[in-house]
Order: C-alpha cells, then sequence, then structure tokens
C-alpha cells in the first residue's frame, strides 16, 4: 500500500526533495542563518515547538477561529447564495457588495478592524469578509447549474424549503461547494494567521510568528510557517473527504 502510494506521487515527493536541496544549497551558500537559515536549525526549531504543550494551544485557538469564520460565512453564503441563484434581481442586487468585498484591500479591512473589534475578534471578522464571497459565488453558479425543471418541479409540488435544499439543492452544487471549502480553508488559515500577527492575540499560531519575529528567531518563523502549511493542508484534505468524490 504505501509503496503504491510513493509511486503515484513520485512527482510530488521528487518536486519537495528539489526545493527542500535548492533551500540548502543557498543556505549554506549564503552562511547567513538569520536570512536563510539551514534546514537543520528549521527542523531542530520545529521539534523544540512540537514538543512545548503551549504549542496545541496556539493551533487549537487558530482553528477555532477558522472554524467559526467558516461557520458564520457559510450560514451567509447559502441563504443568499441559493437566493442570488434562482432570482437574477436579488443577485443583480448584491453584486455591488460582491464586488467591494472581493476588491476590498486586505490591510485595510484589517486595519479597521484594529480600531472596531478587539484583538480576539478581529482574525474572524477580517477573515469572514475574505472567505464570504469565494463560498458565496461557488453556491450561485452551482445553483444556476441546477436543471429548471427539477426547481420548477419540486414548485409545483410544494416541497418544503428544507427537502429541496436536502434532496435538490445541496447534491446538484456538491462540486461548487466541494471547490469553495477548499478555497475558502486554505484562504482562512493565512488570512486568520495574518490577522493574528497584527491583532496580537494571546493565543494564536500568529502571536507565536510576532513573538518568533520580536525575538529575531528566523528558524521558528519557518517552523511555524511549516505548521501553517500542514494546518492547510490537513483541513483541505478534511474537506475533500467531507464530499464525495464527483
Amino acid at each position: 500500500m504505501m509503496l503504491s502510494t510513493i509511486k503515484q506521487n513520485k512527482f510530488k515527493i521528487g518536486g519537495a526533495f528539489f526545493c527542500l536541496i535548492l533551500w540548502e544549497i543557498f543556505a549554506q551558500g549564503l552562511k547567513a542563518p538569520l536570512i536563510i537559515p539551514p534546514i537543520k536549525e528549521i527542523l531542530s526549531a520545529l521539534f523544540v515547538i512540537i514538543k512545548t504543550p503551549e504549542t496545541y494551544i496556539f493551533i487549537l485557538s487558530s482553528l477555532i477561529r477558522i472554524f467559526i469564520t467558516l461557520a458564520i460565512d457559510s450560514f451567509i453564503a447559502f441563504l443568499l447564495g441559493i437566493a442570488s441563484g434562482l432570482n437574477k434581481n436579488v443577485e443583480d442586487f448584491l453584486s455591488a457588495p460582491e464586488n467591494i468585498l472581493k476588491s476590498s484591500p486586505t490591510i485595510s479591512v484589517l486595519l479597521l478592524a484594529l480600531i472596531w473589534f478587539k484583538s480576539n475578534m478581529t482574525p474572524i471578522f477580517v477573515t469572514s469578509l475574505i472567505v464570504l464571497p469565494l463560498l458565496y459565488r461557488n453556491i450561485v453558479d452551482g445553483v444556476k447549474n441546477i436543471d429548471k425543471g427539477l426547481i420548477e418541479m419540486s414548485y409545483d409540488f410544494n416541497v418544503p424549503f428544507g427537502k429541496r435544499l436536502k434532496s435538490l439543492y445541496l447534491p446538484c452544487i456538491r462540486p461548487f461547494l466541494k471547490n469553495g471549502y477548499i478555497l475558502s480553508t486554505g484562504f482562512a488559515v493565512k488570512v486568520v494567521i495574518m490577522a493574528e500577527v497584527l491583532s496580537q492575540p494571546k493565543y494564536g499560531i500568529g502571536s507565536a510568528f510576532q513573538t518568533a519575529k520580536v525575538q529575531i528567531e528566523t528558524a521558528s518563523i519557518f517552523a511555524w510557517t511549516v505548521i501553517a502549511v500542514l494546518l492547510a493542508s490537513l483541513l483541505q484534505k478534511g474537506v475533500k473527504k467531507i464530499f464525495p468524490k464527483d
């Protein structure tokens, strides 16, 4: 089983090893660990971080913010996305807010949130505004892709909305939902951590980044980056598990 998996992913593994070798060549050639630390130093910092019990509180705090964000945005995106997908007038009405959210610089939203909210709320607010249009647009496109005849039939037979949602809308928009959540989880991890760096809540991966930066521990910054990348990857794999193959 393991050999089969390795064979299937040999090019991915080869690409990863190539990047590591290239990194080590630059690190050894530059000989400036404060700029590009050798892989050995990064692994050592990663080992120290993993051994520290407080690390898991930092990770869990960021995860909670990510899940809260996705839960809030899912509710709003489903509500507005289905309405927009079924009614062009609603979609046109919401096009301006959608474009504003898509076009607004993340840093401006973040700076305003720092003024408006406490440190724990800022990452959730900022990430919600970034993720919402992604989920919303995928749901709208998914609903538009549903056979109009099936929708009309469900209305003709007075099928309750809850049953329509479960038996018609969700199965038909499943591929769009899968794509939307894969994109959203990746963005959510990045934006939550970035917002935590500036808002500095007591616990969070971003707060750990800020501490490492203040103490000029470059290897620790890269070690936390590895953790963040793995976290995003695990969340996206979780999304793929939740949604069966198309």
